[in-house]
């Protein structure tokens, strides 16, 4: 009998997530606190490759079910490796949310949004700036950012209005420094009572002085992601093949059932 069989296919699963308990607990009580009007930054470090971004789909994917509105952004390192970083590139998805939201309700909610500070956002996102835009008064640099981080600070709690904000900003280590203003400006009180809940994560191998300062403030919750344990990976391995067990050794474990 000479029929040939079609080849079998490999299947690989999505492993569960493993390991992450404390830090997964720790987000949950700073989401509980944002439903409470108790919202904050939260930032997240770890090695590139341990499973950050794995971690906020899964925090976020709950959350997301738990009423919160989320958005996700994050940063380049194209731009942040030539010294010329997108300015506020971590938060220009949420204002493109509420470039929609305005579309969607109109003038009104235009208003209510960014009230008469439309004008110092539009040179990040032009179309927030197409409606009666007036002139911006020249200040002094440290003067226009401090106006600057009121403006996007009024937005976004007015956008958590209608439902709580969970906001993610991955790959903080390539942020600009008007972005890591911002959120020094975010955690200093500005979210304190408000139904907004910010998450950043980025690579502890490649932080910034910034960065490392932001993390100590006070009013910042900050957690380090570690490497999986042998016997972790093993789960994870095991999940990913559908299989019971996993051997001690994972790489032994994928050899034998390959």
């Amino acid at each position: 009998w000479d029929a040939v069989l079609p080849r079998a296919h490999t299947y690989l699963y999505r492993p569960p997530l493993v390991g992450r308990q404390d830090v997964i607990e720790t987000i949950d009580r700073a989401a509980s606190d944002a439903l409470e009007r108790r919202g904050g930054l939260l930032l997240i470090a770890g090695e590139s490759g341990v499973g950050k971004t794995r971690l906020a789909f899964e925090v976020t994917r709950q959350a997301a079910r738990n009423v919160f509105t989320v958005i996700a952004g994050g940063c380049s390192s194209t731009g942040s490796q030539a010294g010329c970083a997108r300015p506020l590139e971590p938060v220009l998805p949420f204002l493109h949310a509420v470039v929609d939201r305005c579309a969607e309700h109109g003038p009104e909610e235009h208003t209510r949004l960014l009230g008469d500070d439309a004008a110092l956002l539009a040179p990040f996102e032009p179309l927030l700036g197409k409606r009666g835009q007036v002139a911006v008064p020249q200040l002094p640099v440290a003067a226009a950012r401090a106006r600057l981080y009121r403006a996007l600070e009024h937005t976004l709690t007015a956008y958590a209005e209608s439902a709580p904000l969970f906001l993610v900003l991955d790959d903080l280590q390539w942020a600009d420094e008007l972005s890591l203003g911002l959120l020094a400006h975010l955690a200093a009180g500005a979210l304190r009572q408000q139904p907004v809940l910010v998450l950043g994560l980025y690579r502890c191998e490649e932080s910034t002085p910034e960065l490392e300062r932001l993390a100590d403030e006070r009013d910042v919750q900050a957690c380090q992601l570690s490497r999986l344990s042998p016997h972790e990976v093993g789960r994870m391995v095991a999940g990913m093949l559908s299989i019971d067990e996993a051997a001690t050794n994972p790489a032994a474990s994928v050899a034998w059932y390959s």
